[in-house]
Formats: structure tokens, sequence, C-alpha cells
């Protein structure tokens, strides 16, 4: 959270150098025309990832199983299109890597993120109660 705010003022800068320099080299059509090539082909690739991903948690739900792997990938794959329709190469350059199977799971890792914190609970002096002791009185 604390490298937000850089990331929201550094980011645009370098997308626009990068933008000004590849416009420079390859024309500003040409530089309009791969901003939407790579749009398109991210939103292909999202596509036929993400039915995937369905499939297979579908799968591990059918099986009682908790698809842990498969909701992680989710956010992946949606962290991956909200970058590519971002128009900029820099951005493109990480929605790409966070679609690809091989370097997601690459980048998965760094992230450290788990969905259940396993912490022993303090039993008292080693006892296990499966009861609470209390009255109960009926009034009728």
């Amino acid at each position: 959270m604390k490298y937000l705010l850089p990331t929201l003022i550094v980011l645009p800068v370098m997308e626009i150098y990068v933008l000004i320099e590849v416009g420079s080299y390859m024309g500003s059509i040409k530089t309009i025309a791969a901003i939407f090539l790579t749009a398109f082909l991210g939103l292909l690739i999202i596509r036929k990832q993400g039915l995937q991903t369905l499939i297979n948690a579908r799968k591990k739900f059918l099986e009682a199983e908790l698809p842990a792997e498969e909701i992680i990938t989710g956010l992946f794959l949606a962290l991956g299109g909200l970058l590519l329709v971002t128009p900029g190469f820099i951005t493109d350059t990480f929605g790409f890597i966070c679609l690809f199977p091989t370097t997601r799971k690459l980048v998965i890792p760094l992230f450290n993120i788990s969905f259940f914190d396993f912490k022993p609970q303090a039993k008292e002096r080693g006892e296990a109660k499966d009861w609470i002791e209390g009255d109960f009185s009926k009034d009728d």
C-alpha cells in the first residue's frame, strides 16, 4: 500500500515517455495500432485462460476441494486484463506477465498470498474441552 501513491505518480510519466519514444521511432499510427493490438491479444488470452480457470475451479468444487490456486489465478487474470486495457507499453508488459502461466507462477510467490491464517489456538493446560458448563432450567 505504501507503494501505491509513488506508482500512481511515476507510472503515467514513464508511460508517456515510452509512448513518445516509440512514436518517434515507429510513427504515431503504428504506435496506436500496437497499443490496440496488445489490448486485443491480451483479451483473447484472458478469455482462454479465464475459461480454463473456471473449468478447473468447477472440477475442484465437485471434488469438494478449495480452489485456492484458481482463485489466485483469477485475481491475476483480472489484474492482467486491467493492465492490458490501460494504454501503454509498460502496463502491457506487466499485464502479459500476469497472463502467462509460466511467468505468473514466478510472480505469485512474491506476493505471499494466503487465504487462511492458521494459528494454533491456546489450550488450557493441554486439555481440550468439547462442552460448555452451565445450568439450565425450563420455565413453563
